[in-house]
């Protein structure tokens, strides 16, 4: 696991952690893409499903700019979400939810 500095929330490292799991094994795992219950701050499974679907909708490799960010400066999640997508999380959340 990559060392985040301790501004990084618990949510975002087990979403990445799961993402990076599931993108990379040997398993047959297939992200839903579609809003399945629970809420991102549960990370795991729902998290990096959300995750992929930001990649996906606005084609941009979301978890490495997470990695970077979180591996370089301090994390400010608002200003990260908007600087990257042009949304809020809770917007983009919003959006990903009603699917």
């Amino acid at each position: 696991m990559q060392h985040y500095n301790s501004s990084a929330p618990e949510w975002l490292k087990s979403s990445i952690n799961y993402y990076i799991a599931a993108e990379f094994s040997a398993y047959d795992y297939e992200f839903s893409g579609r809003y399945s219950g629970g809420h991102y701050e549960d990370g795991g499974k729902v998290g990096a499903d959300f995750l992929r679907w930001i990649n996906a909708k606005y084609q941009i490799d979301i978890v490495h700019r997470i990695n970077q960010t979180l591996t370089s400066s301090t994390w400010f999640e608002s200003d990260f979400w908007v600087n990257e997508t042009g949304r809020s999380l809770e917007s983009l959340w919003a959006e990903y939810r009603s699917r």
